[in-house]
């Protein structure tokens, strides 16, 4: 867990290096780094680089969690 401010995320245009494999990962791999499993979702009609851009964009599901996690907590907690 990361405690100075940044959120795990990674550019939209990335391309991430499996340094145990010595090859470059593929899309799905680096899907599910950032927590997501696309087994589970509906791809139809969306090219590589329009997936790619989309976990770029996106937040790992992890983070996500803590985000809402300390937004709860601020709200119920009247320190």
């Amino acid at each position: 867990m990361r405690t100075d401010g940044t959120v795990g995320t990674m550019p939209t245009g990335a391309r991430m290096w499996s340094l145990m494999d010595g090859r470059e990962l593929e899309i799905p791999e680096m899907a599910k780094l950032m927590g997501h499993e696309l087994a589970m979702l509906s791809l139809q009609g969306i090219n590589e680089k329009q997936l790619c851009h989309m976990i770029g964009m996106s937040l790992h599901k992890g983070v996500a969690g803590f985000l809402m996690l300390g937004l709860l907590a601020s709200l119920v907690c009247e320190c």
